[in-house]
């Protein structure tokens, strides 16, 4: 199985803060404060995804489109609907990822890694990590009107990402998009719509049982949302 179009970032945040009256560029300790601050207040959100694939050494480009919702801690639910449909749902103990290929549908289930076996980027989005304390920061000069950039690298160096970058709107810090970088160059950048932070999800929205006649059975490795099958 090869890498999903995701995710794992991933994603932030409730505004509470003032708009900084004359627009000065925040410090990078200071942006990933206010954006960790403020993603600390959202107990859970649903959004539409846009998720965009760059081969590194090819150039190559796919995309993909779903929905996700997310609920702190540890659940999870990517539902991609075109151009393929594909699930991952992390219940809260588990990992799901199902594969709806016409013909030859697959699943897969590991448990939900404890400690620091899980990376980092997916921490984040499942309330277990924090911007300002697991990344060193960076803020481009060059900076959208209305958004904010903040580059990040892993003080722990990371199996699946080397770089995490956070883009939210500058008037109300909810994320607008999450990209991570690979070892090999590759980017996977989740571009969300129609953000809605606390919306009341319930547990029962992050469970997951596949279709009569598809078994679960354990992957060679942990697949997240990051990952393009």
């Amino acid at each position: 199985m090869g890498k999903v179009l995701a995710p794992a970032a991933t994603l932030v945040a409730l505004a509470l803060w003032a708009r900084p009256s004359a627009q000065a560029t925040p410090s990078p300790a200071d942006l990933a404060q206010r954006i960790q601050a403020h993603y600390d207040t959202v107990h859970d959100f649903r959004a539409g995804f846009k998720q965009t694939y760059i081969s590194g050494a090819l150039g190559e480009k796919a995309i993909e489109r779903g929905a996700v919702r997310i609920k702190k801690p540890n659940r999870m639910y990517w539902k991609y609907d075109a151009p393929t449909k594909k699930t991952w749902v992390a219940d809260g103990s588990r990992i799901f990822f199902f594969d709806a290929t016409p013909g030859d549908p697959s699943c897969s289930i590991t448990p939900i890694p404890q400690g620091d076996q899980i990376p980092e980027g997916v921490l984040f989005l499942a309330g277990r990590g924090n911007l300002a304390r697991d990344f060193t920061g960076a803020v481009p000069a060059l900076q959208a009107d209305s958004t904010w950039q903040l580059d990040l690298v892993p003080h722990i160096p990371q199996d699946d990402f080397t770089a995490l970058t956070i883009i939210v709107s500058r008037k109300t810090l909810a994320l607008e998009s999450f990209i991570t970088t690979d070892r090999d160059g590759n980017t996977s950048r989740f571009d969300f719509s129609a953000l809605q932070e606390n919306a009341g999800l319930g547990d029962a929205e992050f469970t997951f049982t596949p279709p009569r006649g598809v078994r679960c059975e354990a992957p060679q490795r942990l697949i997240t949302p990051k990952d393009r099958p």
